[in-house]
């Protein structure tokens, strides 16, 4: 799946010059390693989504001592905007609290609750806190939380009227134990049985939800701020890889505005990750800094639109 991820920003950026040492960087690397370094692929995957806004992109091959972005891009009426690269991966403690909580959940799941339940867990659980949580999720009852307080909280509700041919998997409000912490990134898994095709009966939902540090989602950026490559008076973007972070745009979009301020000579931040399903994406999203010296200019901010959103290739067509 990696490979296609590669070939699709591959696609995007092959054609223009100045990649081609870049691009030929990622060819030793898989030569020597069978994958490419991180950071080229994050500066390869960013590059790629640019070219999907930009009229002109350009790659800057680093020379020390300079200090450059490592993307020069043009827009509409040839605006410049010089564009840095990193890339946040999932921690030790981050991919333990994921693997824990995908297979905690189908084991929740199997209990076989007659109601939606919703669990938060504070830390990787030890095998008697595991058993208690799933005795606990037998015996859960509508607006009755059963509560280990710091290490595991378990609600139940009435499942609601909807569809049970699909996995709904919206992210609605979670109801936090007393003792959540705050200022934390709170990824979430889901899982439910799907009946057949048409089927009007709701079938029961777990989610689980777990606390993670916000050093992995705020270092990265933190450490572009403070090693500056860019020109004083241009437009500057950090894009971000977030591709193995789970909840990064989420936890962004409800705490990077307090960083803005301070990070005045950077006009926004471009969080993106790369996915395959039936097809091969970007998702991104795009925070503006409204303290920027440098602002964004409308026509670059009409391109990067409020929200999260989705931009990619069907890898087969009907």
């Amino acid at each position: 799946m990696g490979v296609l991820r590669w070939a699709m920003a591959v696609r995007a950026v092959g054609a223009i010059p100045s990649f081609n040492p870049l691009l030929t960087r990622i060819v030793e690397s898989l030569e020597r390693n069978g994958e490419p370094e991180r950071h080229d692929l994050a500066e390869l995957s960013a590059a790629g989504l640019l070219t999907q806004f930009a009229q002109k992109i350009q790659y800057i091959a680093r020379k020390p001592p300079a200090r450059t972005a490592d993307l020069r891009t043009f827009w509409k009426n040839d605006i410049p905007v010089e564009v840095e690269v990193t890339r946040a991966d999932e921690k030790i403690e981050h991919t333990n609290r994921r693997l824990q909580s995908g297979s905690l959940a189908e084991e929740l799941l199997a209990v076989g609750s007659c109601y939606d339940l919703t669990i938060h867990i504070g830390d990787i659980l030890a095998d008697d806190e595991r058993r208690k949580l799933l005795l606990a999720a037998k015996i859960a009852e509508p607006n009755k939380p059963i509560d280990c307080t710091g290490i595991w909280n378990i609600y139940a509700e009435e499942i609601p009227d909807r569809p049970g041919d699909c996995l709904d998997i919206k992210p609605e409000e979670f109801i936090a134990p007393a003792w959540w912490p705050t200022r934390v990134a709170e990824p979430y898994t889901v899982r439910a049985n799907v009946g057949p095709a048409c089927s009007s009966e709701p079938l029961p939902r777990v989610r689980l939800r777990w606390p993670l540090s916000e050093k992995a989602y705020i270092n990265p950026i933190q450490n572009k701020a403070a090693h500056f490559q860019g020109s004083e008076n241009a437009v500057y973007i950090v894009a971000i890889d977030v591709t193995y972070l789970p909840g990064a745009f989420k936890w962004y979009e409800k705490h990077l505005g307090g960083y803005f301020e301070i990070w005045n000579f950077i006009s926004g931040i471009l969080a993106f990750e790369t996915g395959v399903s039936s097809r091969v994406f970007w998702q991104w999203q795009f925070y503006r800094n409204p303290h920027a010296i440098n602002p964004i200019p409308p026509d670059v901010a009409a391109c990067f639109r409020m929200g999260k959103w989705t931009l990619g290739f069907d890898l087969w067509t009907k």
